[in-house]
């Protein structure tokens, strides 16, 4: 596969999933225990993995870009708010939604700037 398909593979494996629940979320209201289930799902059962491990597999191959390593660092971030999370900690889960639309976002540039 070449890098540009590498990268939207990337961008739509990991980061479109990771924040399609974060995408919906009410900014400020409470989280309810179905949105928090989703978002849990999103960020730590992404294909029976965590995001951070298919993020880890997807970027493999893919050259070194400081978007990549600032993916890999917030991914690593979400994966310590776990257990706050699925507490449903307002602060987690605030910062847990901003980690995954900032990653889908860095994703998406990368895929884009991959493109011929």
């Amino acid at each position: 596969m070449s890098e540009q398909g590498h990268a939207a593979r990337l961008a739509h494996d990991v980061g479109k999933y990771i924040a399609r629940t974060a995408r919906n979320l009410p900014p400020g209201a409470p989280l309810d225990e179905e949105l928090s289930a989703m978002l849990a799902r999103d960020l730590y059962d992404l294909d029976g993995m965590r995001a951070s491990e298919r993020f880890a597999r997807l970027a493999a191959p893919l050259l070194r870009d400081a978007r990549l390593d600032e993916a890999r660092a917030l991914l690593a971030e979400v994966d310590g708010l776990e257990p706050a999370l699925r507490a449903r900690d307002p602060a987690a889960v605030a910062r847990a939604a901003a980690i995954a639309l900032t990653v889908e976002r860095l994703l998406r540039a990368l895929a884009r700037e991959a493109a011929p």
